[in-house]
Parts: structure tokens; sequence; C-alpha cells
């Protein structure tokens, strides 16, 4: 299909051609049209379609989407420009793999750390050798970075926005009285998984439920689930919970592991 829509664009005198990405271990095959004097160009996924579409809705997908993006530009000179970088430079997480990034394994087994840099339109991914600068630096500035941007709700009150005004808030609150669960994220709520790094987050709940460890969920490269630990925990049962939610509900570009962690985050 991607072959017969790319011929139809260059008959209407598109520059397309064909592009695959990997995201998070998944191999995502686009289309990009390419434009005289312009250096980035955006990435038209076809794995977004949902297979019910024909040729021509196809090519008219993409060219939607092409002409809804094609203003957004990126100036590739500011990956040289020191101060932009450190001001937008961010650690995400994503499932251990070989994508050629600049990355390091978390605390968190089969969970690398990678680094991204935060523009106006989404991420760019920080690829092995991109930037000329000391990456010891880069690190210690992106944690820096993500720490300052990280925040902890409880599961209510993250429920209650999205339940807001429909009836169901008291139900759900009166249910997640029995285990007290928090999500860990950043502030926009995108690739924030790594907010997990914020021990001091972790360290405030374990204190606040007299306990010295944490249970935690990998819910979504966007946030982590933490959930005070007691000894009557079986982490396998909780496991299991995040295998089916992967399952069932994540996109798999989307997935971290399929498993809990302990984490020992107060000295008792």
């Amino acid at each position: 299909m991607r072959e017969k829509i790319i011929e139809k664009l260059i008959e209407r005198g598109y520059n397309a051609s064909a592009i695959d990405t990997v995201k998070n271990g998944v191999i995502w095959h686009g289309i990009i049209i390419k434009e005289e004097n312009k250096s980035t160009t955006p990435i038209i996924y076809l794995d977004e379609l949902d297979g019910q579409h024909d040729l021509e809705e196809s090519v008219s997908y993409v060219i939607a989407f092409y002409e809804k993006h094609r203003g957004f530009q990126f100036d590739v000179n500011l990956l040289k420009d020191k101060e932009f970088i450190m001001k937008r430079i961010y650690i995400g997480m994503q499932k251990s793999s070989s994508e050629p990034l600049e990355k390091r394994e978390s605390f968190l087994n089969g969970i690398e750390e990678y680094l991204f840099i935060d523009v106006s339109d989404g991420v760019i991914k920080v690829r092995k050798n991109l930037l000329n600068m000391d990456m010891h630096e880069v690190w210690e500035q992106a944690l820096r970075n993500t720490i300052e941007n990280s925040e902890i709700e409880s599961i209510q009150e993250v429920l209650k926005e999205v339940f807001f005004d429909t009836g169901l808030e008291d139900e759900l609150n009166e249910g997640l009285k029995l285990r007290p669960m928090f999500v860990i994220s950043n502030y926009n709520k995108r690739y924030g998984a790594s907010a997990i790094l914020n021990r001091r987050l972790l360290k405030k709940i374990a204190v606040q439920y007299n306990t010295s460890k944490v249970l935690i969920l990998p819910s979504s490269v966007h946030e982590m689930i933490v959930i005070p630990y007691n000894e009557n925990m079986d982490i396998n049962d909780f496991s299991e919970t995040v295998h089916e939610v992967n399952s069932c509900t994540v996109a798999e570009e989307e997935q971290l592991t399929d498993r809990a962690y302990i984490l020992k985050v107060l000295d008792v």
C-alpha cells in the first residue's frame, strides 16, 4: 500500500519517499515529502491509519497531514547552541533496545534512559554523536530538568479530572480508598515516565504512609504508577496486572516492561 500511495503522490507533484523509524523498539512505516530549502519535514506514519481506508482516502490523509504540518520549521543549527540544548534537554525512558541513541540502562531492569530535546511541536531523540558537547554535563542537566519538571498526583485526583461531572467520581474514590495509588509524570504528561528519577517525591510518599519501599508499575513511556509498599503485597499479582494492561490498553510503542518493581527509598 505504501508504495502505491507514494506513486500517487509523485503523480500529483509531491517529492515523496518511504522512511522507517523505530519508536521504543517498534518499527513505524512512514512517508516524507521533501521541499527545497527545508532541512526538516514531518513524517506521516501510515500505521496510524486503521486499515479501513482505500488508496485514494489514504493519499488524501497523507496530503492533509502534510499540509497541516508543513509550516513546522526547526533550525538544525540550534543543535550546536549549548544554551538552547541545556534548557530543553530531558531524560526519557523506554524498553531496553538497540537504537543508536545517547542512552544508558536505568535502575529498573529492562528499561533504558535516553536523552531527548523538547521542541514546540514534539521531541527530538538524541542519537549518538548528534551533540558536540560534554555529554556528562548534558546528562547532568537533563536530570536536573527532568526532576524540576516532575510531579506526583493521587490516582483520585487524576480520575477526578477525567470523570469530572459524570457522577462517577464518588464511586471511584470509594473503590480506591483501599489502596493509595499515585501517578508520577512531568507537567505536560508527555514522555514523563522518567519522573520516577525524582527520589524526593518517592520518599515523600514513603514517609506519608510509614514505609521504606514503594511499588512501581511502569504504565507507559508517559507515566508510572507508585504505590506505598507493604509486606502483604505480592509483586507477581502486580506484574500480571501490568502485563494485562499492556496487552489490552497501551499502544505497543508506548509500553515499557511487563513487570512491577519494588524500590527501597528510605533507610530504616
